[in-house]
């Protein structure tokens, strides 16, 4: 007899995206990342450069009306074609159990703020 049990949970997640893009030179566009990141003073957990990813969090926000306090994590990640870089910033948290998933807009001025930091 095999007794498997799991305290696995599927949780719904609060997040935002957006893509911009930058004139910038091949060999800076992961320091763009980072020097977004530090702007906002979110601390950098991970970069990889074979992807053109860094990754920064946990970024803590405040409960708000109805909207659960989050602790988000956020991604940056580059795309190179000529002199022109391609940016998506991707910003996620964990919601607790029984919330509702989706777009948040938090994070989404989060991210809007951290786009309009890259290439300053």
């Amino acid at each position: 007899v095999v007794d498997v049990r799991t305290t696995s949970e599927i949780r719904p997640m609060g997040y935002a995206i957006v893509e911009v893009t930058h004139d910038i030179a091949a060999d800076s566009a992961m320091a763009f990342g980072k020097r977004a990141l530090a702007s906002e003073n979110i601390e950098l957990i991970r970069e990889d450069r074979a992807t053109g990813t860094v990754e920064g969090g946990p970024v803590q926000i405040a409960a708000e009306g109805d909207q659960p306090a989050l602790e988000a994590t956020v991604t940056i990640t580059s795309n190179l074609q000529g002199t022109a870089g391609k940016f998506r910033i991707y910003a996620s948290a964990v919601l607790p159990a029984g919330g509702v998933g989706g777009v948040d807009p938090r994070l989404t001025a989060l991210v809007q703020r951290i786009s309009g930091r890259i290439g300053r």
